[in-house]
């Protein structure tokens, strides 16, 4: 594709990496190669928490049960003061880990290189790969 399309000068990608570009055969062409590197952060945080509250709503079976049985009561947790896991802390991650905090959820996150500075801005944890989470008050 890239030698069929003379005029050329851009590729922009829809998702944060370019795996399915050529690189070296854009560098070649002087075709600028670029990402959309936390573009779709705050959607797919917010769904991350539309599924979390989801699961702790119990959701699917109080629709279920409401159609079949009429308005019953369904069992469901609180989100509140739960402790949320976060694998890589990117631009999503930090996204989710704002609105987890507006639940007043305790963050522990696993990054490959943590700073203080992400660490107190965000109010969270960090843990290394392996080691078993923690929870404040021992539970």
């Amino acid at each position: 594709m890239i030698e069929a399309a003379k005029k050329l000068r851009m590729i922009q990608t829809v998702g944060v990496g370019a795996d399915g570009v050529d690189i070296d055969a854009a560098a070649e062409r002087g075709i600028v190669v670029c990402s959309s590197v936390g573009l779709n952060a705050v959607p797919v945080a917010e769904h991350a928490m539309s599924l979390m509250l989801a699961l702790a709503k119990n959701i699917t079976r109080y629709d279920r049960t409401i159609r079949s049985e009429g308005w019953r009561m369904v069992p469901s947790t609180l989100v509140r003061k739960k402790t949320l896991g976060i694998v890589g802390l990117g631009s999503i991650g930090v996204e989710v880990t704002k609105r987890a905090k507006a639940f007043e959820m305790h963050v522990q996150a696993v990054k490959r290189r943590p700073s203080e500075e992400l660490r107190s801005k965000l109010g969270l944890d960090f843990r290394r790969p392996g080691r078993p989470p923690t929870h404040p008050g021992g539970v």
